[in-house]
């Protein structure tokens, strides 16, 4: 008998959601603080946390609230996910996220507000990614999710991606002229 053991479940979502109308209110609030920080942001822009009471988000984080709900039933807690805090990124060309993790969160996401074409893929580093040392190379001409040191996922509008806070991640540059606008949160168990 085979047994997978140490799995890490990466959800993904298609959401219902105007991004055009949420584009322009982001991009209004950049303007309203156009320093933002830095945390694992190489260029662009990161906002400040946002209000959890904002009305103009509340569409958005009651569908984020339902598939927080679904995803999480697989970790079979009896105890609740709540939204600790959310942000959004705005990434122009050559604009990215280093590898970072969400230490401290439960669980962790992206919801992609504006994609350009070539603006970028998201990564997840394998937790064993040493093994790679033990596989040449040049005899692997697939990977799968045993041997494998990344997973990619191509964004799209209306994307939600969730995954839980201790998975490394990074973004890869937006090589496109348009921006890459994302909405990203953390979640903590009440």
């Amino acid at each position: 008998m085979i047994e997978d053991v140490f799995a890490t479940p990466i959800g993904q979502y298609k959401l219902d959601i105007d991004c055009l109308e949420l584009e322009r209110y982001i991009l209004n609030m950049k303007e309203k603080d156009p320093k933002g920080r830095t945390i694992s942001n190489v260029g662009g822009y990161q906002s400040n946390p946002l209000d959890l009471n904002d009305k103009n988000f509340k569409v958005f984080l009651d569908k984020l609230l339902l598939k927080l709900k679904e995803y999480s039933s697989i970790f079979e807690i009896s105890l609740n996910t709540k939204i600790h805090d959310y942000w959004f990124n705005i990434n122009n060309l050559k604009h990215g996220n280093k590898l970072h993790n969400h230490s401290g969160a439960f669980l962790s996401g992206v919801f992609y507000v504006k994609i350009p074409k070539n603006s970028g893929k998201l990564y997840f580093q394998n937790v064993k990614a040493s093994h790679d040392n033990c596989f040449k190379s040049k005899t692997l001409n697939t990977y799968n999710k045993y041997r494998s040191n990344y997973y990619n996922i191509t964004p799209k509008e209306n994307l939600l991606v969730l995954f839980p806070g201790w998975l490394d991640h990074l973004v890869e540059s937006n090589n496109s002229n348009e921006n890459r606008i994302s909405i990203s949160f953390n979640t903590v168990i009440e």
